[in-house]
């Protein structure tokens, strides 16, 4: 319920009232009473009647990019009240409350005790007319992603503005019964005497510091109004809002909004970037991107030489500037709730391709050979060459070893090796020996008899 200041005294009363647009359910009425009363002595001022705007309520659209709703079961109807003409009340020095009562709950709310017994108390405090024109805070329209996800913490704000640039105090209270029972166990800061309705009873394991479960509690930032909460179970749940207004410290007045809010079971995103420690493939990364329950992505490539190594692709190509170590981050769904970040780090070094050119075979004994590495190799790269166990040096960490001599001749397994930093790569070829000595090998004649 809110009300606008159009002068000191005179004053235009809205009234917006949700419910769940099922089959069977109780239709949006056509017109509602609103009680006006003075604070402290509870007397009615005057009694003022509102018309559903239009003559029908609105559908309010549910849903966004983390979480679609299954429209046959969650859909939620908004009337909007509002009337004929302005409402003009005398100075009054502890000032007025509005009030609209109504029964009652949807018995699916798992956090009140008995729900279809417990009335609904729409309340609003307006303080004395004398001190000039004010009006109270607004909490705009029904945002279409008012729900939480079962075990995963949501931040939520509702757009709550102040026509006077009033400052606001946030805070989270029981929902508020309807005034069948009156009792006295409320009380509202700055204005000394609240109007006697009860809060509704909770449910065994939530009160109104508990109000929703699960781990962290629900919260609310008393100056921003941005509530945090990480439900244990899907279902529907009940609690209310009070926002205070302040003028130069002083207190003005009070609106109290009721919510009943779902949850659900969200798709919630997984980012995951798939890359080794070390990476040794050269200077330009082809990214894999395993996340899950993600529909966009924000990539920084970590490369702090370009202020704009990022992409919005899904499995991105990127080339760095040199070797070195680099911290990559992948937020999937960004700037949504339902948001998740990987952050790895890798190191990148150039890459490498050791390779000899295996040496023509020597036909003689005791042939000595000698082999010269090459391929792309860093200037300070360590070397590693094995002949195999037929080699009379079998090891050799020099770049071009000479005078490599085999015992045993045949096909010989020649491996090169390259390190850099902390990348390894080889080369293998076959070598064939002989220890035939083509320069010492006899003639033969042979007679042909006939």
């Amino acid at each position: 319920m809110t009300n606008n200041g159009v002068s000191s005294s005179v004053y235009d009363i809205q009234l917006r009232l949700y419910r769940d647009d099922v089959n069977g359910a109780v239709n949006m009425p056509a017109s509602v009473t609103i009680g006006i009363y003075q604070v402290g002595t509870n007397n009615l001022q005057t009694i003022k009647t509102l018309y559903l705007n239009g003559g029908s309520a609105s559908i309010v659209p549910l849903g966004d990019p983390c979480y679609t709703p299954n429209p046959s079961i969650v859909r939620i109807e908004e009337g909007v009240y509002s009337g004929l003409g302005s409402v003009s009340l005398p100075n009054f020095s502890m000032g007025y409350y509005l009030h609209y009562e109504t029964c009652c709950r949807n018995g699916l709310i798992d956090n009140l005790a008995t729900p279809t017994s417990d009335g609904i108390s729409i309340f609003a405090i307006i303080p004395d007319p004398a001190i000039g024109q004010n009006s109270t805070p607004d909490f705009g329209d029904y945002p279409n992603d008012a729900y939480f996800c079962v075990n995963n913490i949501k931040y939520f704000t509702w757009p709550v503005t102040d026509p006077d640039g009033d400052s606001l105090v946030f805070s989270l209270v029981a929902p508020l019964d309807d005034g069948t029972n009156p009792n006295n166990g409320n009380s509202a800061p700055g204005s000394g005497a609240y109007p006697f309705y009860p809060s509704c009873n909770f449910a065994a394991g939530y009160n109104q510091f508990n109000v929703i479960g699960g781990s962290p509690q629900m919260s609310i930032n008393p100056v921003t109004g941005e509530i945090a909460a990480s439900p244990a179970i899907i279902g529907y749940f009940q609690f209310s809002v009070r926002v205070e207004e302040y003028r130069n410290g002083v207190y003005l007045g009070e609106i109290i909004r009721d919510f009943r809010f779902l949850v659900v079971d969200c798709e919630v995103a997984t980012s995951s970037v798939p890359i080794a420690e070390i990476y040794c493939d050269g200077l330009t990364v082809s990214f894999e991107n395993e996340s899950e329950n993600a529909f966009s992505f924000y990539w920084d490539f970590g490369d702090n030489q370009n202020p704009n190594s990022t992409s919005s692709t899904v499995e991105p190509t990127y080339t760095y500037p040199d070797s070195g170590s680099y911290e990559v981050t992948l937020i999937a769904n960004p700037e949504t709730f339902c948001s998740d970040t990987s952050v790895v780090e890798f190191s990148l070094y150039p890459d490498l391709f050791p390779f000899f050119e295996t040496p023509e075979t020597i036909c003689e004994e005791d042939a000595l050979y000698d082999f010269i590495g090459s391929g792309i190799i860093p200037p300070s790269a360590s070397y590693s060459w094995d002949f195999g166990e037929n080699a009379l040096v079998q090891t050799s960490s020099e770049l071009n070893p000479n005078d490599i001599q085999f015992v045993n001749y045949g096909s010989q397994e020649i491996t090169f090796s390259v390190s850099y930093l902390n990348c390894d790569e080889s080369y293998t070829s076959i070598l064939n020996t002989s220890g035939s000595d083509v320069l010492s090998i006899d003639a033969v004649s042979y007679t042909h008899l006939t």
